[in-house]
């Protein structure tokens, strides 16, 4: 009993820390050989008055100066139909992919929808050094609008965006 209870402790501790070890992960592409630099979808700072969202990314060496946000809602199915960052007061609208919201439903259940946006390099790198960024996400129903770093505050798509990079710059360096 005092072992579990260790175990659940640890639990708590880890799953709240926004610093989680989940690295990118590095491919190479069969079409080109091109290097590829992924990271999953890592959550942004809960508003409880809204959607549940999470940021992960995509990177190519054929196209060194693009990547690929994903933007996801956790929990339920919605159309994301467009999305805005405001970095340290700087807002503008990202680009959408050329493809519909991915509707998933994983093995435990949980629902989720991601859609693709396009932003330059230099972006996750402003990201990166800012004093505070917020991601607004609209649907057909309504919006979402949570932090990715507020601060002192930051989240798990903030620490999730800084190992993508830094895996970026390491592959390039080799």
């Amino acid at each position: 009993m005092k072992n579990l209870m260790i175990v659940i402790i640890m639990f708590l501790i880890t799953s709240c820390s926004t610093a989680s070890v989940v690295g990118p992960k590095i491919s190479h592409s069969g079409f080109d050989n091109s290097l590829i630099v992924r990271i999953d979808p890592h959550g942004t700072m809960y508003n409880s008055k809204g959607l549940v969202t999470s940021i992960g990314a995509s990177w190519n060496s054929s196209n060194p100066d693009i990547v690929i946000l994903s933007i996801q809602i956790f929990y339920e199915y919605h159309a994301i139909t467009e999305a805005f960052l405001n970095i340290d007061g700087k807002k503008f609208e990202l680009l959408s992919t050329k493809t519909v919201t991915d509707l998933n439903r994983d093995i435990a259940g949980f629902k989720s929808s991601t859609k693709g946006f396009i932003v330059s390099i230099k972006t996750i790198d402003e990201i990166l050094k800012a004093k505070r960024v917020w991601l607004k996400i609209n649907t057909p129903t309504g919006y979402a609008e949570n932090g990715i770093i507020d601060g002192e505050k930051d989240s798990k798509a903030y620490h999730a965006l800084k190992r993508f990079i830094e895996s970026i710059h390491k592959e390039q360096n080799k």
